[in-house]
């Protein structure tokens, strides 16, 4: 677990073996921050005192009697409402072995409104013996009444030295550790995927193929639109932080070489580009990012979005970078 975490997870431990705590917990952070290592632990600390082997690996494989992990299944799109009718029988259940009936809803963001309406009754009509947590990278798309029925606890990123650290403990070489500790930005989670080297690969492919359409003639830009619309939603929306991510780091670029990138495996392109697009043209294209990205549109038109931003962006009008 990072240091900066470590603290926060103490007083929760201390809360609860004193009776002293909320009946449900809202973790929040970006994703991949390390929500799921933090609760993981928090709550096989709260139902295996002994920590023995056995109840331990139980719980990481979902089947110890007093402890539920819930998330939406592998192909779907959401978490529905039979899953949360199982964890509300769970949780009005009396514990076995631990204090407390544990339910953890993994990335609460993807219950449906059905699923919802039932987690809602589960929060007002909550058994003195059981304690439910939440993780969450967006908030917004929680029911208010959830929200407010829950203590939310926020997680804050990891620092460059507690993930570089965590890293070479976890096998990578310095080297490794710091190109991905830069890359991850806090996230502890995605820095250790990243250990795994197809998937670092494939990372990289994602960011450059999504720097073509930034960086192509309109025309082409427009015609790359059609695969990236047909994106799934969460996909989409990171491509969209990986954009932001790029012209970050050509801004970066155009204030001082010295300076570190997040993408700095892609150094040289990335030099190319702050030449091409001047500052304040890339500043409107992440404001226009980050406008979007907060607002929930319910109709979540993907292409005409595209088209908007790309459109608005070649219009500013070219020019060499200006710092």
């Amino acid at each position: 677990m990072l240091r900066s975490h470590s603290q926060l997870f103490d007083q929760l431990v201390d809360r609860i073996e004193q009776g002293n705590h909320a009946h449900a917990y809202m973790f929040e952070g970006a994703q991949g921050i390390g929500k799921k290592q933090f609760v993981t632990a928090l709550v096989k600390k709260i139902a295996s005192k002994e920590a023995s082997e056995q109840v331990l690996k139980n719980i990481d494989q979902n089947i110890h009697p007093d402890v539920l992990f819930v998330e939406k299944e592998e192909e779907a799109a959401e978490i529905v409402l039979d899953q949360i009718k199982t964890a509300q029988q769970r949780l009005m259940n009396h514990p076995v072995n631990a204090p407390y009936n544990c339910v953890v809803i993994w990335n609460a963001h993807y219950l449906n409104r059905e699923a919802s309406n039932a987690f809602l009754k589960m929060l007002e009509e909550p058994p003195a013996h059981g304690m439910v947590f939440l993780t969450t990278s967006s908030r917004s798309k929680l029911l208010p009444t959830i929200v407010s029925r829950c203590q939310r606890v926020q997680l804050q990123r990891g620092s460059f030295k507690d993930i570089v650290k965590e890293l070479i403990e976890a096998g990578a070489s310095q080297e490794q550790a710091e190109q991905l500790a830069h890359a991850a930005q806090g996230r502890l989670e995605v820095a250790k995927q990243w250990l795994n080297e197809s998937i670092w690969k494939e990372h990289k492919l994602k960011i450059k193929e999504g720097s073509s359409v930034l960086t192509a003639e309109l025309p082409d830009s427009l015609k790359q639109i059609e695969s990236i619309a047909k994106l799934p939603k969460d996909e989409f929306l990171e491509l969209r932080n990986h954009w932001l991510e790029l012209i970050r780091d050509v801004l970066l670029l155009q204030q001082s070489a010295g300076l570190k990138l997040t993408n700095e495996w892609m150094s040289a392109d990335l030099a190319l580009l702050k030449d091409r697009f001047s500052s304040s043209r890339l500043i409107t294209l992440a404001e226009k990012l980050i406008d979007e990205m907060g607002s929930e549109k319910i109709a979540f038109n993907k292409r005409l979005q595209l088209e908007d931003l790309l459109v608005s962006f070649h219009h500013e009008g070219a020019g060499v970078s200006s710092t």
